[in-house]
């Protein structure tokens, strides 16, 4: 098994630091501004990345992303013929590298999936794709966005 891996750091939005003077206005209109747009139930996007990939047969895309514990991402993949996902942890990876594997998520057979999924506590979050059956090449678009639920 041959694997692809794009490695990335999705940026997570952060709470500036409360500072004695001028920049307490600034903390409590953020705070403010946040604290409404989680009573309406809004996602905010803070970063993105969009790829197109072609897998042979016998390769795997993994993309090994990096954010903050508490954040979450979207993501997208469609492929012109079946694919298997994975979300998985770091332990996860290797065990899918010697050839087993444990998935945190996974959907089989699929030609389009879209999902919300939160960062582990700890490292980073791996999303695989792995081509099935055929021996023709595997054209695969990938959408992965970092959110902010407020809800």
């Amino acid at each position: 098994m041959i694997m692809k891996v794009i490695k990335m750091k999705i940026v997570s939005p952060t709470i500036p630091k409360l500072h004695i003077g001028m920049g307490e206005d600034v903390v409590v209109l953020v705070l403010t501004l946040m604290l409404a747009l989680g009573i309406t139930g809004i996602n905010m996007t803070f970063s993105g990345h969009k790829d197109r990939l072609l897998l042979q047969h016998g390769e795997v895309g993994m993309y090994e992303i990096e954010g903050s514990p508490w954040s979450v991402i979207y993501f997208s993949v469609s492929a012109d013929k079946p694919v298997t996902v994975c979300i998985t942890d770091e332990n996860g990876q290797q065990m899918l590298k010697a050839g087993s594997g444990m998935c945190l998520f996974l959907a089989e057979h699929v030609t389009h999936i879209s999902r919300i999924w939160r960062f582990p506590v700890k490292g980073p979050l791996y999303l695989v794709i792995i081509p099935e059956g055929e021996k023709s090449p595997v054209s695969v678009e990938v959408e992965i966005r970092s959110l902010m639920n407020t809800w």
